[in-house]
């Protein structure tokens, strides 16, 4: 059997999960890993385009992925990673990256 190290995109930063995500104890090691390989999940084609360009230019990194847990259609969870790869967030709808 062969391994293959798969290599992330881009540094990752401290990672930091908001309270909300901490609170429902799910798993975010799986989105994680595709936000970090350049699946950015479910966003639009513009933000998809953006993200593109981001990854050469520096600039911020948005994804969003239906909540393991989710309840309703809207319930996504988001990942940004800052433009200076510092840090990335994970958080819900209604909390702030911040």
């Amino acid at each position: 059997m062969s391994y293959h190290l798969i290599q992330p995109l881009f540094p990752s930063g401290d990672l930091l999960l908001s309270p909300a995500i901490l609170g429902r104890g799910f798993d975010v090691h799986p989105l994680l890993r595709r936000h970090f390989s350049g699946d950015w999940g479910e966003i639009s084609d513009y933000d998809r385009n953006s993200n593109d360009s981001s990854l050469a230019e520096g600039a911020e990194l948005l994804s969003q992925y239906t909540a393991p847990d989710a309840q309703q259609v809207s319930d996504l969870l988001t990942i940004v990673t800052a433009a200076d790869r510092s840090y990335t967030v994970v958080f819900l709808p209604g909390e702030s990256q911040n």
